[in-house]
């Protein structure tokens, strides 16, 4: 069983790869490959496809067969890409405008080195592991560019950069987001703390006193006490790799459980798909002034709220 083996390969790696696998089996082996490399798809004896999508749109086998069954299917969505069928285009950019140019006089391998990255493009610099790539880009280029706008000096190494018409730099890269396992892009962002707050405005929250903290899966106060927040379990098994399991207290939900509804509910939220958008809708008094407006919520009107209040008054 192999999990993307070609990841990470310069494709004239990926030949040696391909008469690896079929040398596996030769020998009399059963391979089975989760892959995306079209060179080794087509050099399967057998392919399933999955899809039609991703999530909730998948889940189906699109097509199978031999690597000529899946190309002549009208089903199948890699089929093209197989037959080297021009599946994805689009208009290029022109690049005989302004252009980012560094030259470098000496580092690693690089040796007065000088290119230029047109503006308004897409650029991608290729080439085998070692070759510069990194020293290139993000050990020249990028501290080079960062140093100009803060109007420093540039890298010693940098001999030349001329990058007028830049006003801005986003570096990003595999360097985790947070400080721990437990933050994802809502929490990091901040987009989660409207949410929370939402959710401590509800009435049951505010009799019980829960701050916003009571539904973060962060803090003690809200995340589950068997995953701490994971919403997974990491199993030792001696002499094997750790088996990663569903958290068997909140199931993957990642919150505290035991009948607090209003933290299963934010749970549920957060499982619906991306492409949906969230929906709150506030049935408690009305907030302070401006703060519905801010969280994107709805008020229900007075003689509503009234009602409310009835048939949730605290028993004595």
């Amino acid at each position: 069983m192999l999990d993307e083996p070609s990841v990470g390969l310069h494709p004239s790696n990926i030949e040696g790869l391909r008469d690896t696998i079929k040398m596996l089996a030769a020998n009399g082996n059963s391979v089975v490959m989760v892959e995306h490399e079209i060179e080794i798809i087509n050099a399967a004896d057998w392919v399933i496809e999955l899809g039609p999508g991703a999530g909730t749109g998948g889940g189906t086998v699109v097509a199978q067969g031999t690597p000529a069954d899946i190309r002549a299917s009208e089903d199948s969505i890699i089929g093209p890409f197989l037959a080297g069928q021009p599946a994805v285009s689009r208009e290029r950019r022109p690049v005989d405008g302004d252009a980012v140019t560094v030259e470098v006089a000496d580092l690693y391998n690089l040796r007065d080195v000088r290119v230029s990255f047109p503006e308004r493009a897409m650029t991608a610099v290729a080439g085998p592991s070692g070759a510069g790539k990194t020293a290139l880009v993000l050990e020249s280029l990028v501290p080079a560019l960062r140093a100009s706008l803060a109007g420093e000096k540039i890298p010693k190494h940098v001999r030349r950069l001329d990058a007028a018409g830049i006003r801005g730099l986003a570096e990003i890269d595999a360097t985790p987001i947070g400080q721990n396992s437990r933050s994802t892009p809502a929490t990091y962002s901040g987009a989660f703390d409207a949410i929370r707050q939402a959710f401590a405005d509800t009435p049951l929250a505010r009799r019980r006193r829960w701050k916003p903290g009571h539904f973060s899966f962060n803090t003690k106060a809200g995340q589950c006490p068997e995953c701490e927040g994971l919403g997974h379990v990491d199993l030792d098994v001696q002499y094997l790799p750790d088996i990663r399991e569903v958290c068997p207290l909140c199931h993957g939900s990642r919150y505290r459980e035991g009948g607090e509804s209003q933290r299963l509910r934010i749970a549920s939220r957060l499982q619906q798909p991306a492409r949906h958008p969230l929906r709150l809708r506030r049935t408690v008094d009305r907030p302070a002034p401006g703060r519905h407006r801010r969280a994107g919520l709805r008020v229900r009107p007075a003689a509503r709220r009234r009602r409310h209040r009835r048939r949730h008054r605290p028993r004595p």
